[in-house]
This record gives structure tokens, sequence and C-alpha cells, in this order.
């Protein structure tokens, strides 16, 4: 992993929230992360518990960080607030801590974000870029992105009945997510050349009409 990279969601299980690629690190969305367990379970409840503190004291010691330990909290941890939905929360500047909040959180959880970071380091999950500006929802290995979203920076309408009929043509290329529809990027990029193909043939006609 190179430079930042754009904010985009995973999807482990039951669980969604946004992570963010950081320089051979990565940032997680903490908020994101505790939301299927309830305000008790709250990035700021853990932050305030003696186990919290004393993890994210020893943590920059143990990476050989110069960090002051009364700027710890602030750097490694941090309020982020604006933007789009997913940017918005607690983030976690370190994978190491987003791990050790996942095993507050449960500790089956924490060995699947464990594994996710796992997969993004040997490159088996690769950072996927938005598409015509749409940010992906990672499941697995595999992007999606929202369907209507896609359709709306096409330029197509987002009220046509045909994702019945698109969805019976192509039926793995579909996924709901959050209530929602999802397509694959291979779908996305179909639906792209179609819009080309389309505004070519509206671009022929007008041509062809002022000639006439």
């Amino acid at each position: 992993m190179n430079a930042t990279q754009t904010i985009q969601t995973v999807v482990l299980n039951d669980h969604r929230f946004a992570v963010e690629e950081r320089n051979d690190n990565m940032s997680f969305n903490l908020t994101m992360m505790s939301k299927p367990y309830g305000k008790e379970k709250s990035p700021g409840n853990w932050l305030r518990t003696t186990l919290a503190q004393d993890y994210l004291k020893v943590l920059p010691v143990t990476l050989k960080s110069d960090t002051a330990q009364n700027q710890v909290v602030t750097e490694l941890v941090e309020v982020r607030q604006g933007g789009i939905p997913e940017r918005q929360g607690t983030w976690a500047n370190h994978y190491l801590i987003a791990i050790e909040y996942a095993r507050w959180l449960e500790p089956k959880f924490a060995i699947e974000v464990n594994m996710l970071f796992h997969d993004y380091v040997t490159g088996r999950i690769k950072a996927t870029q938005p598409f015509l500006g749409v940010p992906p929802v990672m499941d697995g290995t595999n992007p999606y992105y929202n369907y209507l979203e896609v359709l709306k920076a096409l330029g197509r309408s987002t009220k046509s009945g045909s994702v019945t009929e698109r969805k019976r043509k192509f039926p793995n290329h579909f996924k709901k997510f959050f209530g929602r529809n999802f397509i694959t990027k291979e779908y996305a990029e179909l639906l792209q050349k179609q819009q080309e193909v389309i505004q070519l043939g509206l671009d022929l006609f007008n041509e062809n009409t002022f000639l006439v």
C-alpha cells in the first residue's frame, strides 16, 4: 500500500464500516464498527476504560514512535466531522487499535478485522477507486457500487422500472446491501458503454438534423 486512498466501505458479515489506507497502514471508522453493539459499546466509552488508555500509551512506545504521551490520543485516534457520512465519527489511525477495539466489542469480530487487514497487506484485497465518483462497498475481495448512484453518475433516469429486468438478465451482478441494490464493477462498466452508445446515437441524430 502506498499513498492514502479514498475512503471505502467494507462489509464483514453483519458489520459495515469505512476504512482508509494510509501508507502501509489502515485507518478504521470505530463509530461505524460499534453500531451493531449499541451505545454502551461506543468508541467514547472504550476510550475511557483503563485498558484502552494503557494500550494507547504503550502502542507508540512499542512502535518506536516519538509521539509525546499527551499527544497519543489525538494522533492515534481522531474525530472527523463533515463530508460523506462514512467519513464522520471516531477513527483509529492504526490497525492495531482497531483490532483491540474490535476485541472489546466481540472477540470473533476482532479476528475478522485482523484477517481483513491481512488480506489488504498481502494484496488479496486491492484498493478500489470510486467508479464515476461512486465509492465502492467491499464484500470480501469484491467491490460493489450503489446501482442508483451509478445511474445518476451516467445521467440516466433512476425512476425506471428496468431494475427488475436487469436483475433477471444479470443476477450475478446484483447484490443487496443495507436494503439497496448494488452492482459489480463489470456491470457498471457495461452500463457506461451502453450510455456512450446512446450518447453517440443522439449526437449523430442532432448533427444530421442540423444538416437537413
